[in-house]
Parts: C-alpha cells; structure tokens; sequence
C-alpha cells in the first residue's frame, strides 16, 4: 500500500484491489490516512507495578521447600 518516502517528502501510494481506477484511489486514500492517524497517535505510558509481599513470600517458599527435596536425594538419613 504505502510504498516508500522519498527524499523530498513525496509519498506514494497505490492499491490494486479493484479494477477501478476511482475505487483503487479512495482505497489508497483511506490507507493512507489510516496509517497517519496511528503515526500521530501517543502510545500510554506503563504503570510500574509491585509485586505483592505474599506472593514473593510464596515463591521463596516454594523454592526452600524444592531445595530441600533436593538436598535429601543423594544422601542417606538415619531414622530414629
């Protein structure tokens, strides 16, 4: 659709949808126009979030509870 900037600024663009001529031109148009208005158009700024205490305090948790799991793999433990 948009098919390249020139130096000088001229911008060129055609569509080959149709066997228009007229239909072709306002479909290029609207293209055209489409793509400037997402050009202009200032993206939100992201809120920067925190994670939650407890859901920190579950991960490390978790983690202790699988490294000790792992801890007690290789080696033998005496049952009193």
């Amino acid at each position: 659709m948009l098919k390249n900037l020139e130096t000088e600024l001229n911008i060129l663009v055609s569509s080959g949808a149709s066997r228009s001529q007229a239909q072709n031109k306002n479909k290029a148009l609207k293209v055209l126009a489409r793509k400037i208005v997402k050009a202009l158009r200032v993206p939100k700024r992201r809120i920067k979030t925190r994670t939650p205490k407890k859901v920190k305090e579950a991960r490390l948790a978790s983690k202790k509870k699988r490294g000790e799991l792992k801890k007690m793999r290789g080696k033998k433990y005496a049952v009193d």
